[in-house]
């Protein structure tokens, strides 16, 4: 991701009310250098995937929204949308980053939950905070397969499968309002299982 550190720590630094970012890609150049072909010519390119740029700008907490190739435009929005814990928002903090123990606690938690995507998002930033690169974070509302978040520091490489907490309602809009019949307690011991069984694994 080195190549692309420079477009992390640029999309990492906009301010916290910034929404939505477009750049032009000579503008993208200016900070990582020439683009490849395939940038200019594949809307592929711009995927929020694992490919090595994509996690550049997913660990600062953004995504790619729109690529206008013909103009040589692209626009990144916050990835966690109306939330204010998005990925990296510092990359390199001056001091420690709190455990994320610390940070999930919050008021609405009892009745919203806590959404995956946030989970991982806070995760990612003790990380980077500790000193870790992060080399892979998976698209959590596309239900991406594989290692939620894959992290290295000097020899050690580590593999983290990423689990929320449900709340009493549903995220969908469409059953927005709805109570689940579920508790989200008994809920999350299912979620927690199979965490445990596939580190197990």
């Amino acid at each position: 991701m080195a190549k692309y550190e420079s477009l992390q720590n640029y999309l990492a630094a906009r301010p916290e009310q910034m929404s939505r970012v477009t750049m032009s890609f000579d503008e993208v150049e200016a900070l990582v250098g020439s683009l490849p072909p395939s940038a200019r010519d594949h809307r592929a390119w711009w995927a929020n995937d694992s490919k090595v740029q994509a996690q550049a700008w997913r660990a600062a907490g953004w995504r790619v929204e729109s690529v206008d190739q013909r103009a040589g435009r692209v626009v990144f929005t916050r990835s966690i949308v109306g939330d204010s814990h998005p990925i990296a928002r510092n990359p390199r903090p001056s001091r420690a980053v709190p455990a994320p123990q610390s940070i999930m606690v919050s008021t609405s938690s009892v009745e919203d939950g806590m959404p995956e995507a946030r989970a991982q998002a806070m995760l990612v930033t003790y990380l980077v905070g500790q000193g870790w690169r992060i080399q892979r974070v998976a698209d959590t509302t596309t239900k991406e397969q594989g290692i939620d978040v894959l992290a290295t520091r000097g020899d050690r490489t580590l593999a983290v499968e990423v689990k929320g907490y449900p709340g009493r309602r549903y995220s969908d809009p469409r059953r927005a309002g709805e109570t689940k019949p579920t508790a989200p307690a008994t809920q999350a011991r299912h979620w927690y299982a199979q965490a445990i069984l596939k580190a197990m694994l």
